[in-house]
């Protein structure tokens, strides 16, 4: 897999300003992307003109001081009115964002009628940042490794039961899965199955190897390069030593080559060629709008080189893995089938087409490459003063597998950020639906923490940083919930 994703900020901006017929007074310190303005009896109109391309979007947030009058904002295209707000005598703040859909000249309008206060104004256009989907072969190949193990326990799974509110057996549930077993369970105790679970019994569980295939060439030539984070190979070390690693992480891909050819993967892939073209699709019209990867960067004021999803086949039914690379800043979700499968020829499902899921997937996975840093970067003091916090919710919590106050916390972030990204993109209904499933699902903080997220929100610095803000909210959580 290639990653070839280029992100560039597309800011080509003219400014140009009208300001005439003051009865009171005016002061401007407007540059490239900001507008700074005091004024008072302020009775015409004042503009920064952009020039854009289309499919940017155009993010702006404000904050205003009036004393008195009215004041009106505007955007436009042309004479196009896109967005309008007027204020009258009070303090207002707010932020949004369009996705441009035309080439050419847009507006931003300042104008009063005997307006006298401040306004603060910044601006900024991105070019649309896409989300890859993409086919690993070194995925289809441990995720056949992970049905070989997984073969024998389908098969003692005979009774019915309830999956997805349809009565059924786990054999249908992993269908392929026991489908695979059967077809190559000759190969279970072969070297690099052995191997691989020599490693799983030292804590090197599936999440890792997937994480770490990711960052090498792909099967039949399978190797380190420039791009594999050391992290990733000095875990293949007992010493903690680099060169022991590399040496241990080379035999492990060798091994893994082998195996490649020793089943003639080659030909299972030739195989399934339709079929991964086909979940590739199906994942690829599903993909959150355009205006998605933009929002959520401006949001959190960090930004990734690339995102993929990766679809696999081979790994198993309702599984999925989230890792980042930060050699590349390449985020990367792999998952497995969300449901169950059909291979009919009459009715083909490889149960990949499912929108919701590849959306929240897309939403609550990438956010956390930008939450789970933050929070791992708490004072260990603050993380402990406020575990009390979490034996309110440990029984709830527990049952999703969120088994300490970090990874609680992780989720709570990540969930807020959900519902102001879904503000974002104009969708508050879904935000509102989303918040208050989570706190019937017991995250009971969420509504604080999304109150403090539209403050940060609000922060008008451009280089506000949310990890600082983490630690803010969290403070602010403990003095409003004491012990």
């Amino acid at each position: 897999m290639k990653i070839g994703f280029t992100f560039f900020w597309g800011v080509a901006l003219l400014l140009a300003t009208s300001c005439s017929r003051y009865a009171g007074s005016f002061k401007s310190n407007n540059t490239p992307g900001q507008i700074n303005e005091s004024f008072s009896n302020f009775n015409t109109t004042d503009a920064v003109k952009l020039k854009v391309a289309a499919g940017d979007i155009l993010f702006v947030c404000y904050g205003l001081q009036l004393k008195q009058g009215r004041f009106q904002l505007s955007v436009l295209h042309g004479k196009k009115v896109l967005w309008n707000k007027k204020i009258s005598a009070e303090n207002d703040s707010s932020n949004f964002q369009f996705t441009i859909k035309e080439v050419g000249e847009y507006t931003i309008e300042t104008s009063g009628v005997h307006a006298e206060g401040a306004l603060t104004l910044h601006y900024k256009t991105v070019a649309p940042k896409n989300i890859a989907v993409a086919i690993n072969a070194n995925l289809e190949l441990f995720g056949l490794m992970m049905q070989l193990d997984l073969g024998p326990d389908i098969a003692q799974m005979k009774d019915s039961v309830l999956i997805e509110n349809r009565k059924s057996t786990y054999h249908d549930w992993y269908l392929l899965a026991d489908s695979n077993y059967h077809r190559y369970k000759a190969f279970d105790s072969c070297a690099m199955m052995q191997l691989w679970r020599r490693y799983r019994d030292t804590h090197h569980y599936d999440d890792f190897f997937i994480s770490f295939l990711e960052q090498v060439d792909e099967v039949p030539l399978a190797k380190l390069n420039e791009h594999t984070e050391n992290r990733n190979i000095l875990s293949f070390s007992e010493k903690g030593e680099l060169e022991d690693a590399r040496k241990n992480a080379t035999a492990f891909l060798d091994a893994f080559n082998h195996f490649y050819t020793m089943i003639h993967f080659d030909n299972y892939l030739q195989e399934n060629k339709t079929n991964h073209e086909r979940i590739k699709a199906d994942v690829s019209k599903n993909l959150p709008v355009s205006s998605f990867v933009p929002v959520m960067e401006n949001f959190y004021n960090k930004h990734f080189n690339n995102y993929y999803l990766l679809p696999v086949l081979n790994i198993p039914t309702s599984q999925g893995y989230g890792s980042m690379n930060n050699n590349t800043q390449t985020i990367y979700n792999a998952f497995g089938p969300f449901s169950f499968q059909s291979f009919n020829a009459n009715h083909i499902d490889l149960g990949f087409d499912y929108r919701d899921r590849i959306s929240g997937l897309s939403i609550h996975e990438f956010g956390h490459s930008f939450v789970n840093p933050a929070i791992s970067a708490l004072p260990t003091a603050l993380i402990q003063a406020t575990a009390y916090l979490y034996q309110p919710i440990k029984e709830a919590m527990s049952k999703k597998a969120y088994t300490d106050w970090q990874s609680c916390l992780n989720e709570h972030f990540v969930r807020a950020g959900e519902v102001m990204i879904a503000r974002q993109l104009g969708d508050s209904t879904a935000a509102e639906k989303n918040l208050q499933g989570n706190v019937d699902a017991k995250f009971i903080y969420l509504p604080f923490i999304v109150h403090q997220l539209e403050l940060y929100e609000r922060d008008l610095n451009p280089d506000k940083n949310y990890n600082a803000f983490v630690t803010v909210v969290m403070q602010r959580l403990k003095d409003a919930n004491p012990q």
